[in-house]
């Protein structure tokens, strides 16, 4: 009785990195799936956790001045930045 081949020498035939001939391309680097908002071209996410009563207090103060928090949470940052004799960058 004739043994089996095994598992990887019966795939052997369809492994495509085993197929000779013609040398295949490299794929393309992985580009982004949606393009980037002018928006956010050249800026960073900052991210960092608070407690619940905070981001409610921040999420009612933006709304109650109609404007994004993000809008908000930059002026924060340029009066904290003021405060300590730096630029204002953000």
């Amino acid at each position: 009785m004739k043994k089996a081949p095994s598992l990887s020498q019966a795939l052997k035939p369809l492994d495509r990195r085993t197929v000779s001939g013609p040398s295949r391309p490299s794929p393309a680097p992985a580009t982004r799936r949606s393009p980037v908002p002018a928006t956010r071209a050249g800026k960073k996410t900052l991210s960092f956790y608070v407690s619940l009563e905070c981001r409610t207090h921040l999420k009612v103060t933006a709304a109650a001045q109609q404007r994004p928090l993000e809008q908000c949470l930059t002026e924060a940052l340029n009066d904290w930045f003021k405060k300590y004799g730096k630029a204002e960058l953000a």
